[in-house]
């Protein structure tokens, strides 16, 4: 995380065309690690002034789609920040807020993200059957043991939410199905064994 944070803060000085998402992906990225290793102050710093670059891009945009994407990414990410830190109630308003942004939009797989969200909440609840629909949601409305395996890691952490769902929803079949599917690039041993955390 060091090292992207050194990043944002020397990349005006690199002549790189369009530094702010550059600065923008460089935060996620470490947003996602700190969200990742529970480090949430890290987290809550890095959305901070990602939040304000993003919002800075839709000044710059002018479009009304595009303010709104940023405000549901926004959204989104802080939903991910209270989830982790198990304050479900928020992450849920933070899920639905990140809904209604999009609300006005036309692409039918724009609440994938948040439904994957809900899910992860759901899940953290112990509340499997929610989590399972979520999570097919996120997953525009496949069901968890088809989507096909991805080699990143937004597809390693739907499998292992799903595979968690299932677990807790007492379909063993098809947990071990999503196992024995899971992304390449998920630790091996774990998914082998089951363990994925």
């Amino acid at each position: 995380m060091d090292e992207l944070n050194k990043l944002v803060a020397d990349i005006d000085g690199m002549g790189i065309p369009e530094p702010t998402g550059l600065k923008i992906n460089a935060l996620s990225t470490t947003a996602i690690i700190a969200l990742h290793t529970g480090k949430y102050t890290e987290a809550e710093k890095a959305l901070q002034r990602r939040t304000a670059l993003m919002m800075e891009e839709a000044d710059r945009v002018e479009t009304d789609a595009f303010r709104r994407g940023q405000l549901s990414n926004v959204a989104l990410f802080a939903g991910w920040l209270a989830a982790r830190k198990g304050d479900f109630a928020t992450a849920t308003a933070r899920a639905k807020e990140a809904m209604q942004h999009l609300e006005p939009d036309q692409n039918p797989r724009k609440n994938e993200p948040a439904h994957e969200l809900m899910g992860f909440i759901s899940l953290k609840q112990s509340k499997a059957q929610d989590a399972m629909a979520h999570l097919e949601q996120g997953h525009a409305g496949q069901h968890l043991h088809d989507v096909p395996s991805r080699s990143s890691l937004r597809g390693c952490r739907q499998h292992r939410e799903g595979a968690r769902a299932v677990h807790q929803g007492g379909q063993l079949q098809l947990q071990q199905r999503l196992f024995r599917s899971g992304p390449k690039g998920c630790d091996e041993e774990d998914r082998l064994t089951g363990r994925w955390g």
